[in-house]
């Protein structure tokens, strides 16, 4: 009963929603035997699997959302340090998204994401003339507002 409680929209508006690039604890295949990289269909992206990105290089992830068009969605991408939003360029589906600096080494996009695709490809590039960076985490947040 709680489940199927917590699965309604209508029971709880208002409360944002995040989707991340993969799920927590994804790292290993039975024991690390197997060879996951060839079994995976998820992100590698998390936290203890940083994309170490080279200036002038870019990196790719796909997160699946609800597509929901009547509500705001804004990306979110995590550093392992603070960095300039000018020195890292972002696209979402193939169009630029404009980024300002969030709290706790996060980059936020300053306008919603009006997509109505379920899966958001996210592109992080970092420019020429900078330092190495990891990127840790990316998540899209969905809420009414």
């Amino acid at each position: 009963m709680l489940i199927s409680e917590l699965n309604r929209l209508v029971v709880w508006p208002g409360l944002p929603k995040d989707y991340y690039a993969s799920g927590r604890g994804v790292s290993r295949a039975n024991g690390g035997n197997l060879p996951y990289v060839s079994y995976r269909n998820s992100e590698p992206l998390n936290p203890s699997n940083p994309f170490t990105m080279q200036p002038g290089e870019a990196a790719t992830v796909a997160i699946a959302v609800s597509g929901r068009c009547k509500l705001t969605h804004r990306l979110r991408i995590r550093l392992d340090r603070n960095v300039p939003p000018d020195v890292v360029w972002v696209t979402i589906n193939g169009r630029n998204v404009e980024m300002h600096s969030g709290e706790d080494h996060w980059l936020v996009s300053s306008a919603s994401l009006n997509d109505e695709a379920t899966k958001q490809v996210v592109v992080v590039g970092l420019t020429q003339g900078t330092k190495p960076v990891q990127w840790l985490d990316a998540m899209i947040r969905e809420s009414e507002q």
